[in-house]
């Protein structure tokens, strides 16, 4: 009987997501934000690379950020969705980190919330109302499937309607 092997993560472990066969891209572990059920969040760089590059951690992680976003690594490595391929002590700016969310419990029959959550990661969420200004470049905040993350990382959509609310 084959034993299972335990998937370790730590902050800092980097991952790499083929796109097709001949790209790829990459994203790094940053932080646990126990202001969302203690849920990994990550950051995806920009670059897409080709499939056979082989850039530094440095190189990685110098990257432009794409998105951040909160996951299970756990699962994406399961499902073969990412593997980790090692761990860089710099995660950045994880003190300026923000995401948003809707406040309302059934989102999906919105048009327009009036109830917008913002917050850092680990800090309180704060209601701002309608969602304007500087907020609407802020990351969707939840603790998203790792094939929704997947689906981002390879088309930029999540493939959920939430992101078009206003």
């Amino acid at each position: 009987m084959e034993k299972k092997k335990r998937i370790v993560t730590k902050i800092g472990d980097v991952f790499c997501v083929d796109l097709d066969n001949n790209k790829k891209k990459y994203f790094q572990y940053v932080a646990i934000d126990e202001s969302m059920l203690g849920g990994s969040v990550i950051r995806v760089f920009k670059k897409v690379y080709d499939i056979d590059a082989e850039p530094s951690f440095g190189d990685i992680v110098n990257d432009e950020v794409d998105f951040y976003t909160h996951t299970s690594l756990k699962i994406g490595i399961l499902e073969g969705y990412w593997k980790k391929i090692g761990c860089c002590v710099d995660i950045g700016d994880t003190e300026n980190i923000f995401f948003r969310s809707v406040g309302e419990l059934d989102a999906s029959k919105l048009k327009k919330s009036r109830h917008w959550l913002v917050w850092k990661v680990n800090c309180v969420r704060q209601d701002i109302g309608e969602l304007n200004g500087i907020y609407k470049n802020y990351d969707l905040g939840s603790i998203f499937p790792s094939i929704w993350v997947l689906n981002k990382i390879r088309t930029g959509r999540m493939g959920i309607k939430l992101e078009e609310i206003e």
